[in-house]
């Protein structure tokens, strides 16, 4: 792949500034980490990445995540994504999502998540531990998902209930 196709290839399914920008510096970033002679001109791009996506923006996306073509993130705010974390192309994430590891009792990281292609993730949902999301899942708002899930899955919290009132 080119590198114009590279850099450029989420800016077609995201409709806002903040998060064109903030993909093509992430592209980049991936870019220059890689090496090569006239990527070393670009060494400030990666720690301006950083500082716009962590503390400006809220988003954890580090450079070097595996991050399939046409990611689209809406409402983008909030969002953390382990370094280890692979994303499969034509996924969508919404606010507040989370995709780690956890730490088991015994003190030992698990691996990161696996997620398919085109999987979309509600609001405030989460994907955390080993765990691989099959192709096509669809994460309601809310979802904490701590179990493999097969393709073509759609999940959603259970309703709320009242437990105390007036």
């Amino acid at each position: 792949m080119g590198f114009r196709k590279y850099v450029l290839q989420d800016y077609s399914v995201n409709t806002t500034f903040k998060i064109r920008l903030l993909l093509f510096l992430f592209r980049l970033s991936c870019w220059v980490k890689l090496g090569g002679v006239m990527r070393y001109l670009l060494f400030f791009v990666p720690p301006f990445y950083r500082f716009l996506s962590d503390w400006l923006m809220s988003i954890d996306l580090p450079v070097g995540t595996t991050v399939g073509p046409r990611l689209r993130i809406f409402h983008g705010y909030s969002i953390v994504v382990g370094k280890g974390a692979t994303i499969g192309a034509d996924c969508i994430i919404r606010q507040g999502v989370t995709i780690g590891r956890k730490i088991d009792k015994d003190g030992v990281p698990s691996k990161d998540p696996v997620i398919s292609d085109g999987v979309e993730f509600g609001a405030y949902s989460s994907v955390i531990g080993d765990v691989e999301v099959g192709a096509n899942c669809r994460l309601g708002v809310g979802v904490s998902v701590y179990e493999n899930l097969p393709p073509n899955s759609i999940v959603v919290a259970q309703k709320y209930r009242v437990i105390a009132g007036s």
